[in-house]
């Protein structure tokens, strides 16, 4: 299959088929691995930025877990919208921005911890400076992706210590297979 261009990935994200509507990721168990690296190494006072947050599920088990300055970016108004339904004090709480991670990460301050969740892959090559400015706004990075498949047209594989390191990120853990994902995912927590 072609490789999409920014703006397909853009729309098929804002507006997916059935097998990625918001209602499909209610529930689903790979927050444990965010919130085990994050607990490991990042204070409860930290300024956290989940990039693609979906429906909400890692941030709010981030906030159940004593995080509580919490930010999301999420291009998916449904996902927004359930996030509201779903998880009412995480709305209440935290400060959700609807758009694009290209649109907002520029405008944005700095953070202790950035991270995504089978949302990096995803990023089209056009626009790779967003590495660069992850990598200016945070002290700790989490990746939780897919650094491998590459049939969809929408994925773009990516090793995420090999994309840090020129901005000075060391890995400090690496999991093949994190809890509640599976292969073909690996995490990986990054610091400078």
């Amino acid at each position: 299959m072609r490789p999409l261009s920014r703006g397909e990935v853009h729309e098929y994200w804002r507006s997916p088929p059935a097998m990625n509507r918001a209602k499909r990721y209610v529930g689903r168990p790979g927050a444990r691995s965010v919130v085990r690296l994050a607990g490991e190494y990042v204070g409860k006072d930290a300024r956290i930025l989940e990039l693609g947050c979906s429906v909400g599920v890692t941030l709010d088990a981030m906030r159940t877990a004593g995080y509580h300055n919490l930010t999301g970016i999420e291009i998916n108004t449904e996902s927004v919208e359930l996030m509201r339904q779903l998880y009412p004090d995480l709305m209440e709480e935290a400060t959700i921005l609807t758009g694009s991670i290209e649109e907002h990460l520029p405008g944005l301050g700095e953070y202790d911890l950035i991270y995504s969740k089978a949302v990096l892959c995803h990023i089209h090559p056009r626009s790779e400076t967003i590495f660069e400015q992850m990598a200016e706004r945070a002290r700790w990075i989490i990746t939780v992706e897919d650094e491998l498949t590459s049939g969809s047209g929408r994925h773009f594989p990516r090793n995420y210590r090999r994309v840090f390191a020129p901005f000075g990120f060391k890995q400090v853990e690496f999991v093949h297979a994190p809890e509640g994902m599976g292969a073909p995912y690996v995490a990986r927590l990054l610091a400078r």
